[in-house]
């Protein structure tokens, strides 16, 4: 079985603007919000969509794997991660082994970027059932998280890199943007990413 991918209408103006208006300090803060999480807002910007199909339908097509697991944007400075899902959630505070990975690869990197993955949980260093992660999807006990985290590690299988430092990628060709996410990503990769 094939897979196809498309991005949503409007995605490259979308991040455009994120990148004009994004403001990663502190004092960007509405007074009394004391989340360091809460830095920056992500656009309207959802993953790229995957639909069934029964073969490759020729030239020019790629075929990817289909993870059991949660498709989201990660907007990732060297200070602030943000793990974005499909209907908006930030999930970042319940994968810190993510987060943290993604830091450090900006940290090396010194720059900003966006990618679009899916995080799976892993059971002897290999994706496993969506049953596997579905317990980690909404905790927010810092006891558990930190639990799941050595009992059930996730990692982000990168599909896509969309924006790197201050350059938009959108309206580059897929093959462009994959060499990008290989020369990103290709030696920075961990247990992780």
């Amino acid at each position: 079985m094939a897979t196809r991918t498309r991005r949503p209408a409007g995605a490259a103006d979308q991040l455009a603007e994120y990148r004009r208006k994004r403001d990663f300090k502190k004092t960007a803060e509405p007074a009394g919000d004391s989340n360091p999480r809460r830095t920056a807002s992500a656009p309207d910007l959802e993953p790229m969509y995957a639909s069934i199909g029964t073969d490759i339908p020729g030239e020019g097509w790629t075929f990817e794997p289909k993870y059991d697991g949660v498709r989201v944007l990660a907007f990732v400075t060297p200070s602030d991660v943000r793990l974005i899902t499909r209907n908006g959630k930030d999930k970042s505070q319940q994968f810190p082994e993510i987060t943290e990975a993604l830091e450090l690869v900006a940290a090396k990197k010194k720059k900003s970027f966006v990618v679009d993955g899916e995080i799976v949980a892993l059971i002897d260093g290999k994706p496993a059932r969506f049953q596997e992660l579905q317990s980690r999807l909404h905790v927010k006990d810092p006891h558990l998280i930190e639990r799941y985290r050595t009992t059930t590690p996730a990692c982000l299988i990168l599909f896509d890199i969309l924006m790197v430092g201050d350059k938009v990628l959108l309206d580059e060709p897929w093959l462009a943007r994959r060499a990008e996410l290989l020369k990103q990503f290709g030696k920075l990769t961990s247990d992780h990413i």
